[in-house]
């Protein structure tokens, strides 16, 4: 896996926009303190006046000042947000691929989501932060941030039902619709005890790449099983296990036919932080490497699937592109 220099990257936003979204984070973070500072003074006088020994009366106005705090935060914030995301996150996915665009508004729909079938379901579901583009060889690419949700409900000893959401995934999401159709259907999931009894599984000669990762055709067909093991060289599980050491996660990848899945369980991403600095080069270079992801994956599969399953042009093109490289 090639590497690239975010530091001239970083570099280039810190100039354009560096100080101005420093500035525009030290003033919401003043009106954040400010707002605090202004309801713990009003639950203080409450207390002060006597007014706790009123419960109903206590708690509106414990929950009327809650209410207009979170109000107030989200309000002074979301200028400054939307100027991080539209000249920080909107150049970084531009340095990254010149293709791409990214819209903060939107995401991925939740159909498209389950075609990727890595959740069994969920209860709710969101989804923003979209990019969209082609990848090298003209392929469609299409990702965001998804977060999906069950509900759980509970019943205490006095007969009350209690409802909690569990995140049950939180990070990137993509599909990339691959311009060279492969007949291969396989998946790349993270490794479980229980795996090694599914018949569908692919054992890849690496014992370092099965602590993390399992592999799975989408058939029993051996012609199937052997599209995989073709596309998913030595190389290619090396720098599985590469990538899984840079994210501390699994990348999950599903190829079926013309259509690539994939999604990284990486947490929250492109918010910008209220009480550190906003242009902090550890984080930005980390979201540049979950926008890198569809890269990696071209790297890892896609110039396999090229050089395999591509029209001579298209081999010749991968063939010497790889030979520049080196």
């Amino acid at each position: 896996m090639k590497q690239r220099n975010f530091k001239e990257i970083y570099d280039k936003i810190y100039q354009n926009c560096g100080e101005i979204v420093e500035k525009k984070r030290k003033e919401a973070l003043k009106k954040t303190i400010l707002g605090f500072l202004v309801t713990g003074a009003i639950w203080a006088l409450v207390i002060v006046a006597g007014i706790s020994r009123f419960a109903v009366l206590f708690i509106l106005i414990f929950l009327a000042t809650a209410i207009f705090l979170i109000i107030y935060i989200a309000k002074i914030t979301k200028e400054y947000k939307r100027y991080f995301k539209e000249n920080v996150i909107n150049e970084i996915v531009k340095q990254s691929n010149p293709s791409f665009k990214y819209n903060a508004n939107i995401g991925i729909s939740s159909t498209d989501y389950a075609r990727g079938e890595f959740d069994r379901g969920w209860d709710t579901y969101s989804s923003e932060d979209e990019i969209d583009g082609t990848l090298e060889d003209g392929s469609l690419l299409k990702m965001s941030q998804v977060h999906t949700q069950e509900r759980h409900e509970s019943v205490d000893s006095q007969g009350h039902t209690q409802t909690t959401y569990v995140t049950t995934f939180l990070g990137l999401y993509g599909m990339i619709k691959l311009k060279t159709p492969t007949r291969a259907q396989f998946a790349i999931l993270n490794n479980s005890a229980f795996s090694k009894f599914n018949k569908n599984r692919i054992e890849m000669e690496s014992a370092e790449f099965e602590k993390y990762y399992d592999v799975f055709s989408g058939s029993r067909d051996n012609g199937i099983r052997q599209n995989a093991m073709e596309i998913l060289t030595p190389e290619a599980i090396e720098e599985l296990v590469k990538i899984r050491n840079i994210f501390k996660t699994i990348l999950n990848i599903k190829v079926d036919r013309d259509m690539i899945y994939f999604r990284i369980d990486v947490g929250d991403i492109f918010e910008p932080p209220t009480f550190k600095s906003s242009v902090n080069y550890n984080m930005l270079e980390k979201y540049f490497l979950i926008i890198d992801v569809p890269r990696m994956i071209y790297e890892l599969l896609i110039d396999n699937i090229i050089i395999m399953y591509g029209n001579q042009e298209d081999r010749e093109k991968r063939n010497l592109a790889n030979k520049n490289e080196v």
